[in-house]
Parts: structure tokens; sequence; C-alpha cells
């Protein structure tokens, strides 16, 4: 069953950033994300609208997305991905099911 998800369903490519803190030389840090692979992927919305939040000082639509890759694909909340020249933050990694043909992570795009 795991290998027809990823024939059928997984067409796309997710490019998975890890998180690693940087010293910023003033005594604090930054996050900086480097490639560290690569995987079989199918980006789709979560809802067909977003909610609204504030950003710049306006209400703007945030959409969250849902990532689905191989059940054996290393990702994590700390991590982001890049699908089609779009950059992503992990919002959560969700809860594995009884037959995990699949994992399932939630996300949002970043700007």
């Amino acid at each position: 069953m795991r290998d027809t998800v990823a024939d059928v369903t997984l067409a796309g490519t997710a490019v998975i950033l890890t998180a690693t803190k940087a010293s910023d030389s003033q005594g604090g840090y930054a996050w900086t994300y480097a490639a560290s692979g690569t995987a079989d992927c199918h980006m789709s919305p979560e809802a067909l609208r977003g909610d609204e939040a504030p950003v710049g000082g306006r209400l703007a639509e945030k959409s969250p997305w849902i990532l689905t890759v191989p059940h054996d694909t290393t990702i994590d909340e700390d991590d982001r991905v890049t699908v089609e020249s779009v950059t992503y933050e992990i919002i959560e990694v969700l809860s594995p099911r009884t037959w995990q043909l699949a994992k399932r992570v939630r996300c949002m795009e970043v700007d």
C-alpha cells in the first residue's frame, strides 16, 4: 500500500531544510536553514479559506497547507521545506495513524 501511495500521489519533490543555531557575534544566535535532503511529496491546502491574521499592520489571509511525504521521512517542527520554489514553515507533524502509509505535516508559507 505504501508503494501505491508513493507511486500515485507523491508526484512532487520537497527539499527539507534543517534548522541550525548560528552565533550572531553579539552574544545571541539566529536560525539558519540548510538543505538536508529531499522527499517525494504532495502539497494540498488544508481548507478552502485560511485565517485572517495581522501581518505588517494589516489583516492578511494565512492559509495552512498539508504536506504529505513517505512514512519514513525524517522531518520535525523545527524544519522548513521548499516545494516548487515556495518555502513553508513546519507547524506540526500530525500524529501517526494505525496504518501509517504516509506522513502528513501541517505547514504555512513563509513570506
